[in-house]
């Protein structure tokens, strides 16, 4: 009986030592089985293996996020699959492994817990490959073949007078200033990558410059450091005489300012800028031409400017702008400054977080939009959100510029109406049909010694609030010459469509 009990605790101790081994196997099989496996092809020669292949974790995102916002709202900034990763130099970002490729260029990142990341491969001479993002759900995941390409050294201060092409996935390093002469035009194909690495370096445009990527491969406009900064490099300026600008599917990082343009006209189009020292867009007016200004679909994430559009001085005329469904965070001076323009439109944009308080010790009180010297104009379909001004508007902004249905969330000041100190003159905007909600103040009229205008705010929705209580956030100097805001009709909610529009 003794050894029947014997043999039985055995067995049983045999079956409980084979199940555990077989559960430690199968969950090693399966923790094998959720991870990232790939291949590097390298371009021109030299060889697949030993290639270095980083992973890293996917950019945290906040509900702040301006890409959380081009996630929610579709119809504002653009879709990436890679939501701003656009090189392997991400502040913050973790590496979660390394390793280099086999003999056949292949390489494998086993027992990974599920969620997003970012793959990277890199080569001396070959700069790195396009980030490629990669999302983990319980199984493993083959991302494919990423290509890897040559880089291309410039020699410092080049002048370019042929047409050129820079090739797609390659990299082109500028040691210093790229000129391209009048005459000559530089295409750069999707998914090239074009390093600036010195500071105060830029392309300077006498000719053509033509960057238009695609949804799936964006141009890259970088530093060249290894540990890049805002203001690495200077700008890409386009002097009078060239062609106006053409960026599509473009990201601008590390640089000090973006486009600097000087010549009428110009589309800029689904482009990312962030981690730029200045502004991201300097386009200056010229005579009116069949070429408009476009700002459209772009991504502005926390510079200190985001668009200046303006017309130089005795010009008589501009171009029309269309500035549609950008998503602009952050700026801490203003997200858009537009400045003598007879005929135009900023509609359907998101502003997040814009502006500066005096009171927290910053210099200059500031916020979304800025208009000076405007007729013309359609201000609509806009949402200003957890900003401090709304619109700050300067001399010479007559009735014909028309603000309507926007969105005002959580604002220190709707508007603002001031004088441009250079050319000091009435402003009286026509403003209707907008909703405000959440915010402090509503209109502020200043320096009535110029503003001798009545400003017309009628019917719109001032945080629910009728009467007295609107009239006691309307500042409109309440001298003897009399009120400058007319607001006879107030709505209790908001009118129909005063939001971010949805196309």
């Amino acid at each position: 009986m003794g050894i029947i009990r014997r043999l039985t605790w055995g067995v049983g101790v045999l079956a409980v030592a084979i199940a555990a081994i077989l559960l430690l196997s199968t969950c090693k099989k399966q923790d094998e089985r959720n991870g990232i496996v790939g291949k590097v092809s390298v371009s021109g020669g030299g060889g697949n293996g030993g290639i270095a292949v980083s992973l890293y974790d996917a950019p945290a995102q906040d509900a702040a996020s301006v890409w959380t916002t081009t996630q929610n709202n579709a119809n504002v900034g653009f879709r990436y699959p890679q939501q701003g990763v656009f090189e392997w130099r991400i502040p913050g970002q973790t590496l979660v492994a390394s390793g280099t490729t086999s003999g056949d260029g292949s390489f494998n990142f086993p027992n990974l817990e599920n969620g997003p990341y970012v793959v990277v491969a890199q080569k001396d001479s070959f700069g790195w490959s396009e980030p490629m993002s990669a999302h983990l759900s319980g199984s493993k995941l083959d991302v494919g073949t990423i290509p890897l390409k040559r880089e291309n050294y410039l020699q410092p201060n080049s002048i370019m007078s042929a047409d050129t092409r820079w090739l797609a996935g390659e990299h082109y390093v500028l040691p210093g200033n790229l000129t391209i002469a009048a005459g000559a035009t530089l295409t750069i194909e999707p998914g090239a990558v074009v390093r600036i690495g010195e500071a105060g370096g830029r392309i300077n445009v006498f000719g053509t410059l033509i960057a238009v990527g695609t949804p799936e491969q964006y141009i890259i406009f970088t530093s060249n450091e290894p540990q890049p900064a805002a203001g690495d490099w200077r700008a890409i300026n386009f002097n009078p005489g060239a062609a106006a600008p053409l960026f599509q599917y473009c990201a601008f990082r590390f640089g000090d300012q973006g486009i600097i343009s000087q010549v009428p006209g110009g589309r800029i189009e689904n482009c990312c800028f962030t981690d730029i020292g200045a502004q991201s867009v300097d386009l200056t007016g010229g005579l009116a031409s069949q070429d408009s200004i476009v700002l459209r679909h772009n991504v502005v994430n926390h510079l200190p400017l985001g668009f200046r559009v303006h017309v130089l001085p005795g010009v008589p005329s501009a171009p029309n702008i269309t500035i549609d469904h950008n998503a602009i965070f952050g700026c801490s001076k203003f997200g858009v400054e537009l400045e003598g323009f007879r005929g135009g439109s900023l509609s359907c944009n998101y502003f997040y977080n814009c502006g500066r308080d005096t009171s927290a010790g910053q210099s200059g009180e500031t916020g979304a939009i800025h208009v000076s010297d405007a007729r013309n104009m359609d201000i609509s379909h806009n949402e200003i959100n957890n900003s401090w001004w709304g619109i700050d508007i300067s001399s010479h902004v007559d009735s014909s510029v028309y603000i309507h249905h926007n969105h005002f969330f959580r604002l220190a000041q709707c508007f603002y109406v001031g004088v441009t100190l250079t050319a000091a003159g009435p402003s009286y905007p026509t403003i209707h049909m907008n909703c405000i909600q959440s915010s402090s103040g509503f209109v502020f009229m200043e320096t009535c010694q110029y503003n001798t205008h009545t400003v017309d705010v009628d019917s719109n929705s001032w945080n629910g609030q009728q009467g007295s209580a609107v009239g006691g956030r309307m500042h409109d100097c309440s001298d003897s010459r009399g009120p400058r805001l007319l607001y006879p009709t107030t709505f209790p909610t908001c009118p129909s469509g005063a939001s971010l529009c949805n196309n």
